[in-house]
């Protein structure tokens, strides 16, 4: 057994074509709604883009620890 130290590091956030592609694939949406979904969840607070990522906020994040 060989142990390696290191650290783990959080994944690179997605890109709004990222979650266009995650989104088709789970069947959230219609072509027509996604690009209303991705603002509507920047227009609640829950992510700010940054560049082309998607940063979650605050209040994203609680949301999700709270599922």
């Amino acid at each position: 057994v060989v142990l390696d130290a290191g650290k783990t590091s959080a994944p690179t956030p997605l890109t709004e074509a990222d979650l266009i592609s995650k989104m088709d694939h789970f069947g959230i949406g219609t072509d027509a709604t996604i690009h209303e979904h991705i603002k509507t969840v920047q227009d609640r607070g829950y992510v700010t883009k940054q560049g082309t990522f998607l940063i979650p906020l605050q209040l994203g994040t609680c949301l999700i620890e709270s599922f």
